[in-house]
């Protein structure tokens, strides 16, 4: 059975990434829920803890957020998740990445995509972002990434985002 790994700061987009989780089990497929948030509490249950996040970076959770500093905590978080993803892929445990939110889990969240482009098999491995602002996601070989969306509201209900119109579109999963 496939198993998509769920990206996302569960801070601030828990209820999103409870949601597409149960959606993603009910087509049949397992997940693993990934959590690199640092400043509030987790809105769901995460699979992989956001403390292994920042482990697998060398970081420590508590200290990112004591230290105030919003791009060094991202750019830690991204660098464990990178690294968590890498391990899922070589453990055979990743056959599709999702990340949900804005700018910062944009940030981390496609830092691990591009690092699994660059891995023997990723041509089978599915890649999604979708974000309020801009998401690159590059194919393999390639000099730069393409947009995976444009930053725009019909752009972003293209590519189903998980807004109140495509929750009624689901009914087999509980809200």
């Amino acid at each position: 059975m496939a198993t998509v790994v769920l990206l996302g700061t569960l801070d601030t987009k828990g209820g999103e990434f409870d949601f597409l989780r149960r959606a993603i089990q009910a087509a049949g497929c397992d997940t693993i829920l990934v959590d690199a948030g640092i400043l509030g509490a987790p809105q769901a249950d995460a699979d992989i803890s956001r403390e292994d996040v920042a482990a697998a970076a060398g970081a420590d959770v508590a200290a990112l957020a004591a230290a105030g500093d919003r791009g060094a905590a991202v750019s830690a978080m991204a660098a464990g998740a990178t690294a968590v993803a890498l391990r899922l892929f070589g453990e055979g445990r990743l056959h599709g990445i999702i990340g949900l939110g804005g700018t910062g889990n944009s940030a981390l969240a496609t830092e691990a995509m591009r690092a699994l482009q660059r891995q023997p098999g990723q041509q089978q491995l599915g890649l999604a972002q979708g974000v309020g602002g801009r998401a690159a996601v590059g194919r393999a070989g390639q000099g730069h990434p393409r947009p995976a969306l444009d930053d725009d509201r019909q752009g972003w209900r293209r590519v189903g985002a998980l807004n109140r119109p495509r929750r009624r579109k689901w009914p087999a999963v509980d809200r």
